[in-house]
């Protein structure tokens, strides 16, 4: 059983609709004021729970009316902590970044972005219900985690899709990165993480409107804005994992837009301040999208790219990154995967 919280009840209606179709559980519904008494009677197996639709919510005397959605989330404690835990995915809207942050601390294990995308629901609801059941057999393996990673990377290939149809953009990304920890001396482990973390760098793109996401013109301020919550959204999504692979993939979607003078996003951060993992995807990823066609630019001339990455060595991009990115083969960075 999935009990679904939303004022809304078309929330519930969708969600009822996607996750029978895709045969995973059977649906509740149950108004914000009502959830404790669904939850002690049903003893889901998951809640997924509106935090715009439980904003206004008075639950038993405890919440008072117009506290957060985040707040009735903070209510669910005992069974969300309790043994086994319940675990919670939480609904919000794109943009909403403190409500998530306030979310994840309260107990949530994963997030949907409204407006719902059913791909992405029947995905995040499977992961987060295997990592459910494997945890009450005795915990978590190498075995869920690579099933997690699958999980992402559909989430990944999702995202990219929109403007990628081959998928390949994530994986050039990902073998020029390994190239570049490779030149850097890194361990060959780490080499190897990276490779398989860096294609998830971009997963938080799911968020994104595709008004947005492929608009040929140039954005918006407040366009931009939103584009650029992708990198904490990404980051959520692949938040909280034991499993170092995908602790780094986390840690490449926060940063692998933050530039090494600070004008980068979303936290601004300066020269070394920036993981190591994100000054490596920053380069692999702007010569890869430099040298490939988008909606809205053309592809350039890989040694015009490469010229361009050099020109912002030590204002965007980490000096000894672009010393090593000047060894690589262009011809290989650009080769089919």
């Amino acid at each position: 059983m999935i009990v679904v919280i939303a004022r809304e009840p078309g929330v519930a209606a969708v969600l009822d609709e996607v996750l029978g179709q895709a045969a995973i559980a059977p649906v509740q519904p149950a108004a914000p004021e009502h959830a404790l008494e669904v939850l002690a009677a049903t003893k889901p197996q998951l809640v997924l729970l509106d935090l715009d639709g439980a904003a206004d919510a008075t639950v038993g005397g405890d919440i008072a009316a117009g506290a957060a959605g985040v707040d009735l989330l903070a209510t669910l404690a005992p069974w969300v902590h309790g043994e086994p835990p319940l675990p919670v995915i939480a609904i919000a809207r794109v943009g909403a970044a403190d409500a998530r942050r306030r979310a994840r601390a309260a107990g949530a294990r994963d997030f949907l972005t409204k407006p719902l995308d059913p791909t992405e629901v029947v995905a995040r609801v499977e992961n987060v219900l295997a990592a459910a059941a494997l945890a009450a057999r005795g915990g978590a393996n190498p075995e869920l985690e690579q099933t997690r990673l699958e999980s992402v990377e559909r989430l990944a290939r999702l995202a990219e899709y929109r403007d990628d149809a081959t998928y390949e953009h994530p994986q050039r990304v990902g073998r020029a990165a390994a190239l570049l920890a490779k030149g850097l001396g890194l361990a060959s482990e780490v080499i190897d993480a990276i490779r398989l973390a860096a294609p998830l760098h971009d997963v938080g793109k799911v968020g994104v409107p595709d008004r947005i996401l492929l608009k040929p013109s140039r954005l918006t301020a407040a366009e931009f804005e939103l584009m650029k919550s992708h990198t904490v959204i990404g980051a959520e999504i692949l938040g909280g994992s034991s499993w170092p692979v995908l602790r780094l993939a986390e840690e490449i979607a926060l940063s692998h837009h933050e530039r090494w003078d600070g004008t980068g996003y979303p936290e601004a951060k300066v020269g070394e301040e920036i993981p190591v993992s994100g000054r490596m995807v920053i380069v692999a990823d702007n010569f890869d999208a430099l040298t490939h066609s988008r909606p809205y630019a053309e592809a350039w001339e890989p040694e015009k790219a490469a010229a361009e990455i050099r020109r912002q060595s030590g204002q965007h991009f980490d000096p000894g990154v672009v010393e090593a990115f000047g060894s690589l083969d262009l011809e290989h960075l650009l080769s089919p995967i």
